[in-house]
């Protein structure tokens, strides 16, 4: 019985082959490991169009914008909630940003009636 330890440390695909040989000379079936990915990297969450903790009284347009090489679509999750009004959805956009997406929230009303203190949160987990 032999043992060999493969180090995969660094984010990547990965795929191996093994074959052995005795010392008579007889071979083993070669052996293919299937494709496999090593993701460490943790994705990334950028909000813009707002700052935290500011107040607004012109244009309000925020923007999520995720990034991961192996983000899972199924796993985002982005609410925003008023103090006042629960979980409200302005979103009115989504595009493609290379390894990921940006959501585009549309102006908010400039009546009284949206006035709230809202909280956007974003959360993504990736295939990993």
């Amino acid at each position: 019985m032999h043992t060999a330890t493969l180090n995969f440390a660094g984010d990547g695909d990965y795929e191996f082959t093994v074959k052995a040989v005795d010392q008579a000379g007889n071979e083993s079936q070669l052996f293919n490991v299937p494709k496999f990915t090593i993701d460490q990297t943790i994705p990334t969450i950028t909000f813009g169009g707002v700052e935290e903790n500011a107040a607004y009284n012109e244009v309000v347009e925020p923007t999520v914008t995720f990034e991961d090489i192996n983000y899972d679509v199924e796993n985002v999750n982005i609410t925003l909630v008023g103090a006042n009004h629960g979980t409200v959805n302005f979103a009115n956009g989504a595009s493609d940003s290379g390894n990921g997406q940006t959501i585009s929230f549309g102006d908010f009303a400039h009546d009284k009636e949206v006035d709230d203190i809202y909280t956007l949160t974003a959360n993504i987990t990736d295939m990993a």
